[in-house]
């Protein structure tokens, strides 16, 4: 049997949350799996393990992923929900790319805070340094704006997600900043819809003990 751990805690830094999610992911204990689900403070960028943060964005606050994918755009009021888990466990899919689980999952608990939903129509420019421009079968739009980004890394026994999404305006976040002009989200501007983090938060505690990633009402 697999027990569940949450944390809450929102760092104060891009950096912290960064070291917190692998830090989650190092200490795990057997027959565990850990969630963090928190509050994103500051507006900042995070990259992938993999790549070198660019010379034009280094005026910004930034932290590097311990998982894979592009340049984020984080706005202060984003939510975060990150997983780390063994890959025995069950629950999970066997393939860590497999991300279908949790994006409906995630659809789901939209759906109940009454956010319209759509899959990727993004138009935009492509441009595989940043993760807006993506296309990713698990990942959701609203509107033509991707809302929901999803990053994972295999580890030797382990494997850790990292989902952001969207709820604030990053553009007004990155002024200083054209390129977030291009590759930042708009968020979600209708404010009724902020109770997602309650619902996804009230929803791991008191349901994922008994069914992981099913949504029950």
């Amino acid at each position: 049997m697999f027990n569940n751990q949450l944390d809450t805690t929102s760092h104060p830094s891009a950096t912290l949350n960064m070291q917190a999610d692998l830090s989650m992911l190092e200490t795990l204990p057997e027959h565990h799996r850990a969630f963090r689900l928190y509050i994103w403070p500051t507006a900042s960028i995070t990259y992938g393990y993999n790549q070198t943060l660019p010379d034009s964005l280094a005026h910004l606050e930034a932290a590097k992923r311990p998982t894979g994918g592009g340049i984020v755009f984080h706005s202060p009021g984003d939510m975060v929900l990150s997983i780390a888990y063994f890959k025995t466990d069950p629950v999970f899919p066997k393939k860590a790319n497999d991300l279908g689980f949790l994006s409906d999952y995630l659809s789901e608990a939209f759906k109940s805070a009454g956010i319209p939903f759509n899959n990727s129509d993004n138009k935009g420019p492509k441009d595989t340094l940043f993760c807006a421009t993506y296309e990713n079968p698990y990942e959701r739009y609203y509107g033509d704006q991707k809302i929901i980004g999803i990053s994972t890394r295999r580890f030797r026994q382990k494997v850790l997600i990292q989902c952001i999404i969207h709820l604030e305006d990053g553009h007004k976040h990155f002024l200083d900043t054209p390129l977030a002009s291009r590759y930042s989200s708009k968020g979600i501007s209708d404010k009724k819809l902020s109770s997602l983090h309650q619902h996804i938060n009230s929803h791991i505690q008191n349901s994922y003990t008994k069914t992981p990633f099913q949504w029950t009402r």
